[in-house]
């Protein structure tokens, strides 16, 4: 057994007797059992690995319906990128972090914008998920924190996070609105696509999640299927 310092509550008699506490010089001390000392050196995973802050200022998954809708004050081709400058603005409000600090890169310019599989700007967005997806592979946190960007950013964290937990994953997704479109539903932003992307609503075609080899999507989707019944 294995001595642990605690501290007496409720009657000290009883308590004495359950968990075998004395004390020595002013000090309590308590044994515990071989299951205890099993739990108490388990490695929690939320706290073994860094703690990621993934700054992505990503612009592109915003449909331009909904940026002429929104922000019909500025010219479009500078409103549709206001995602970006959000970053900026999050970044000097946030606290300084003490874990890595990495950027995924973003396409500023026109490159890859067409509608593609009902998905505007399909071929930057997901090109910008892979990178992300690299970018986490890479640190192996335990925790993220993204800056972003529109709500697609949140497509590669919670990705990572269900292949790393699987069953253990529960989402909780608050939004203006749910982000349950897909490719075939009237609205082309993949911003309000991405709980049906992890979630495996997504047509086989269209739902492969990026950065999956091709002979991997099975697995994939059984992950995205697990995801689902704890969202």
């Amino acid at each position: 057994m294995r001595l642990v310092p605690t501290i007496p509550f409720g009657s000290h008699r009883g308590y004495r007797s359950r968990h075998r506490v004395f004390c020595t010089r002013g000090r309590y001390w308590c044994h515990l059992s071989p299951r205890q000392e099993r739990r108490l050196n388990q490695v929690n995973p939320i706290t073994a690995g860094p703690h990621l802050r993934l700054v992505w200022p990503q612009w592109q998954g915003a449909g331009t319906e909904s940026v002429r809708s929104l922000a019909p004050e500025f010219p479009f081709d500078i409103a549709r990128r206001g995602y970006s400058v959000g970053m900026k603005v999050l970044q000097a409000v946030l606290p300084e972090h003490d874990g890595p600090t990495a950027i995924v890169p973003v396409e500023m310019g026109d490159i890859g914008l067409d509608e593609r599989d009902g998905i505007e700007a399909k071929a930057v967005v997901f090109q910008q998920l892979r990178s992300a997806l690299a970018i986490i592979q890479e640190h192996e946190p335990a925790r993220i924190t993204t800056v972003g960007g529109e709500c697609s950013v949140s497509m590669a964290p919670f990705s990572y996070l269900i292949n790393m937990h699987g069953d253990d994953l529960a989402i909780l997704w608050i939004d203006s609105h749910p982000d349950m479109g897909t490719g075939e539903t009237a609205y082309p932003g993949f911003h309000a696509m991405v709980v049906s992307a992890l979630i495996g609503h997504f047509r086989a075609h269209r739902s492969r999640r990026p950065g999956a080899p091709r002979d991997t999507a099975g697995h994939d989707d059984r992950r995205s299927s697990r995801a689902r019944r704890h969202a």
